[in-house]
């Protein structure tokens, strides 16, 4: 990408403790470490001196456990990576034949720091439309300086006081409700035009001039440890004729992490659907908050209520 002439993170390669001292000189603080392989931020992590990046190395490491989860058979190395300011968002793309086919730009919701688990998510954006266009004019030009060519990707971009910086590239289809975001607001099946470009077909999906539907998602974090009490405490959102989909990720009984032991755990899955964007975020911000918290915390004083992300964008807009 440097030698395309986009801009690029500083980064460094730890497979280590012995690498963590260099890393830091490289790379300077405030810093992202984070996992080389994975999914959906886990262990991602900001960290501000060689001490907390020490730190924080050890207790990431200790979570990635091959037994406990597949997903780390891929390798348990890890980056340190330059931190960047300002709004994030996800560019989904689809490729054919060297050509950007399909792009659609959604809005990430602002992370718990220093963890950087996903929060939450809407599309269409909210973002100013010149800048919109600043992004995907950038993430397009990020896949052709990386050599792609055809299917489904899924790159993470930041507007920062420099302008548009890339976070990463997955080639891949995004996780979570990525493929349900876009197949409700703008009609096209990442899946299946995934496919058709493995088998050689050249695709070229029609994306409406108007979102068919403004889709919002709030992944619930869990505020703090303890224990999971209830398995019906989100029927209170029945009453949001807005609330598409409610799903629990952990069953009464279970034991939760909080941000005050490593990355909060997700509890919950909520959609939202409706025909304007910045109402929707408004609904869920109420139907969320208003939830009751079903943890037992492990140590009393961690008790709190939910995390919500509405100090930041797009729930506070430029």
């Amino acid at each position: 990408m440097r030698q395309r002439g986009l801009p690029t993170p500083k980064c460094y390669h730890i497979m280590d403790f012995a690498d963590l001292e260099p890393a830091g000189q490289h790379v300077g603080f405030p810093a992202i470490l984070k996992p080389a392989f994975g999914a959906a931020s886990m262990g991602v992590h900001k960290v501000c001196s060689v001490q907390e990046l020490v730190d924080t190395f050890r207790a990431v490491r200790a979570t990635m456990d091959v037994h406990a989860d597949t997903i780390w058979s891929q390798g348990t190395d890890l980056l340190l990576e330059e931190f960047y300011d300002g709004d994030e968002f996800d560019i989904d793309a689809l490729m054919s034949k060297g050509e950007v086919v399909y792009v659609s730009l959604s809005d990430n919701w602002a992370c718990w720091e220093p963890w950087f688990q996903e929060t939450g998510m809407n599309i269409p954006s909210l973002y100013p439309v010149e800048k919109q266009e600043e992004l995907i004019r950038f993430g397009s030009e990020a896949l052709h300086a990386l050599g792609f060519t055809d299917g489904a990707f899924h790159v993470e971009v930041k507007y920062t006081s420099r302008g548009p910086r890339l976070i990463e590239v997955n080639a891949r289809m995004g996780g979570m409700c990525v493929r349900d975001a876009n197949l409700r607001t703008w009609g096209v099946d990442l899946v299946e035009e995934h496919i058709m470009t493995a088998l050689g077909i050249p695709i070229r999906p029609r994306k409406p001039p108007k979102p068919l539907v403004c889709f919002a998602q709030a992944a619930v974090n869990a505020p703090y440890s303890g224990v999971v009490e209830s398995g019906d405490w989100l029927e209170g959102l029945n009453k949001y004729a807005h609330c598409k989909l409610k799903r629990y990720l952990v069953a009464a009984g279970a034991k939760v992490i909080g941000p005050e032991d490593g990355m909060p755990d997700w509890v919950a899955e909520v959609i939202f659907e409706g025909p304007d964007v910045a109402e929707l975020l408004e609904e869920m911000r109420e139907a969320v908050c208003g939830l009751p918290v079903p943890i037992r915390p492990c140590r009393e004083e961690a008790r709190r209520g939910w995390f919500f992300p509405d100090f930041a964008y797009p729930f506070t807009r430029p």
